[in-house]
């Protein structure tokens, strides 16, 4: 079992060589930003850009890179070029580690789509787009709305405590509705909470849910250090007991920190 630390990350971003347009399995991208980092990927918002006959259409997404933190926040020998490609040497690609991160992203793509079919995935998780591999690695597409994320949102707009608590409010009842689900998100943090100004709640990052019927069976588990629960390290250690330490009450707990951070 491996627990994503997110202590030290050295991964170099593809707009940190100053690139900002990319071309990804026959789609161009213009990358706006690195709203946050995932410890299986990097996340951009991009505009995309399509040609239909003459129009061309943009659409607001989000883009996931697939570049794992391997062993407390080593690169494992996987490289930047300078064309913002990946180089991932062969005994990385092979080992257990990348192979395990891996099998975790591309399962995400699946039950987002799966989610999307529901009323709740619909409202409160991102849509999922596409799965593509070019460039060295894979690459996960999402339909991005106007929203910001909570760190962002917060500062942005100077919420005060009564306006806080309603947007804190609204994400209780998120959290709850994907609970009932049955799912677990498991790295709530401001930058994994997503909001609009008419108070609509997306949560991000569904790469940490784990489907609560299935806990014994997840070999990685994604964290934040200040936000994320004690048991979910005690879980690592006892894999058999899994099921038995974590539970609602896991993300409940990461929502109290969420709150404490904002007071």
């Amino acid at each position: 079992m491996a627990m994503e630390s997110r202590i030290v990350d050295r991964r170099k971003s593809i707009l940190s060589l100053g690139i900002e347009r990319v071309h990804i399995a026959g789609s161009d991208y213009v990358l706006q930003g690195e709203p946050k980092r995932g410890g299986s990927c990097l996340v951009y918002t991009a505009i995309k850009t399509e040609q239909v006959g003459d129009t061309v259409y943009e659409h607001r997404v989000l883009l996931k890179e697939f570049y794992p933190l391997l062993g407390m926040g080593q690169t494992a020998g996987i490289l930047r070029d300078q064309d913002g490609s990946l180089q991932v040497p062969e005994t990385t690609r092979c080992s257990e580690d990348y192979k395990r991160n891996l099998k975790r992203f591309q399962a995400s793509y699946g039950m987002m789509l799966e989610l999307g079919r529901t009323e709740t995935g619909a409202e409160h998780t991102t849509v999922a787009v596409s799965m593509m591999e070019d460039n060295g690695t894979w690459y996960m597409e999402e339909a991005y709305d106007t929203g910001e994320s909570l760190d962002v949102f917060v500062g942005k707009w100077q919420l005060d405590l009564k306006d806080f608590l309603n947007v804190f409010y609204r994400c209780l009842e998120a959290v709850g509705r994907l609970h009932r689900l049955g799912y677990y998100h498991l790295d709530l943090n401001p930058q994994n909470i997503s909001c609009t100004r008419n108070i609509v709640i997306k949560l991000i990052d569904t790469d940490s849910f784990v489907q609560i019927s299935r806990l014994s069976e997840y070999k990685v588990l994604s964290w934040t250090r200040g936000y994320s629960a004690p048991e979910l390290e005690s879980a690592i250690r006892s894999p058999e007991d899994m099921p038995y330490l974590i539970g609602p009450w896991t993300d409940v707990f990461s929502l109290a920190q969420i709150l404490c951070w904002y007071l």
